[in-house]
């Protein structure tokens, strides 16, 4: 039916069109005819293929390029690929007569929180602030979250999908090797990172980006042949490269640990297994050149604790007083900076600091309310990742089988990473969650809770 209806209406289209472009370049001037054509053509796409603009709705958010080419940002391409991708959803559910909505645990807990979020920025200690981050970024988490859940339900279309994020990610890698060779845009003169601000201006938050993809990457490698199997090495040493070009040490920590769950099933014996991930660990702690940081160094450490764990611990204690003193909606909505030098203790950090634990962040800022459904997202994606290992599919593609076999290990390397730093509501995380919930769908995972 969609198929008849789509070629009846190209047709129409077509005449009425070339009609139409006669006119404006008769009248108007010719290139508004190109606009014109260009328009038509993007329309025709969003229809039949509405995906599209969801992966350049991706695209623009992973890879954060308006942070470092302002001029980007002025065109609100990223708004406009997401209202492209949500007029576009619905027309093509219009076509195909189906306004059903897939159904998701996710969902549900996402939708709990948003609710709690804007709880709490209404008893926010800056409420105006609060309800800026929201409408500014958060509600593009959600958007982008419902949007994908919604288009990607195939097993084709979550091909697309991951290999756009392994793609941007390794375009990343490759521009943080870049960056520590030439010795450009370095955090402490050692340290790589995309941008002097934003989401990607801090190594270790990039380190958490490139957590996202390595162990799909690692599988892929493992399990193809032939020139499929070359990409997934290239793409594997230009992620596991941006990794070590950050110099983290909890990426470092979360790598291993990615990497030890990947590998735990595939070598039997665990003191191979274990020997073979303290050597990762070593090799990137020396070819990092971890040691010779300035902060976190061997020459720091010799003095004692360092600088960078100390901030840490002072920042968790002055997360644990925020929530004793605000346990239902905590001190508000990204407000943890804010509220730093009121609560902390100890060594004094004369400056707003975040929380450097995104478990701490959400329990503190959004209270015991808002942790919990945040919480119940992270089960469901751990769950539906240790699930996906073993689902049955009939006639899986390898790539398939390679999603499969490494979404879980993906997941714990990021949890693992998120207790260094504070993402608890920006898009890397959540990227995790929708990748889960996608597969969960595709795989029919939730409808096998109820048989």
């Amino acid at each position: 039916m969609r198929e008849a209806l789509l070629k009846s209406s190209g047709y129409l289209c077509l005449i009425g069109g070339s009609v139409l472009l006669a006119l404006v370049a008769a009248v108007v001037h010719p290139l508004a005819s190109l606009m014109l054509m260009v328009l038509a053509w993007g329309a025709y796409l969003g229809i039949r293929y509405p995906i599209v603009f969801l992966l350049l709705f991706l695209v623009m958010l992973l890879s954060r390029i308006t942070e470092f080419h302002p001029e980007i940002a002025r065109l609100s391409t990223g708004k406009i690929f997401m209202a492209a991708s949500i007029g576009f959803l619905f027309l093509a559910k219009i076509v195909d007569r189906d306004l059903t909505f897939v159904q998701s645990k996710h969902t549900k807990w996402l939708l709990i929180l948003m609710v709690v979020v804007l709880m709490s920025s209404v008893v926010s200690t800056d409420r105006e602030q609060s309800f800026e981050f929201f409408t500014e970024a958060y509600i593009k988490v959600i958007i982008f979250f419902l949007i994908a859940i919604n288009l990607v339900t195939s097993p084709k279309h979550g091909l697309l999908f991951q290999f756009t994020v392994a793609l941007v990610i390794t375009g990343l890698g490759v521009y943080a090797i870049w960056l520590s060779m030439y010795g450009t845009n370095l955090v402490e003169g050692t340290r790589a990172s995309i941008s002097d601000h934003g989401s990607l201006g801090d190594p270790n938050d990039l380190a958490l980006v490139f957590l996202i993809i390595v162990p799909f990457l690692v599988t892929g490698f493992l399990d193809t042949r032939g020139w499929v199997r070359l990409a997934f090495l290239l793409m594997s040493i230009a992620v596991i490269g941006g990794i070590v070009a950050t110099q983290s040490r909890g990426g470092t920590l979360a790598l291993v640990a990615g990497l030890g769950v990947l590998l735990y099933k595939r070598i039997k014996s665990k003191v191979v297994l274990f020997s073979l991930l303290g050597a990762v660990l070593v090799g990137v702690v020396l070819f990092s050149g971890m040691t010779e940081r300035r902060s976190g160094g061997m020459e720091e450490l010799s003095g004692g604790i360092d600088e960078s764990a100390e901030v840490r611990l002072v920042a968790w204690g002055a997360g644990a007083r925020m929530t004793y003193r605000n346990p239902i909606l905590g001190v508000g909505f990204g407000m943890f900076p804010d509220n730093y030098l009121r609560y902390q203790r100890g060594t004094p950090i004369w400056q707003p600091i975040d929380a450097h634990n995104s478990f701490i962040k959400a329990l503190a800022e959004t209270g015991f309310l808002g942790f919990i459904p945040w919480m119940m997202l992270v089960y469901l994606t751990l769950r539906g990742g240790w699930r996906m290992q073993n689902a049955k599919m009939d006639d899986p593609s390898v790539l398939v089988n390679v999603i499969k076999k490494s979404s879980f290990a993906s997941q714990i390397s990021v949890l693992v990473a998120m207790s260094f730093i504070s993402h608890c509501w920006t898009f890397f995380v959540y990227i995790v969650h929708a990748q889960a919930a996608i597969w969960i769908n595709i795989l029919d995972l939730d409808k096998e809770d109820t048989t």
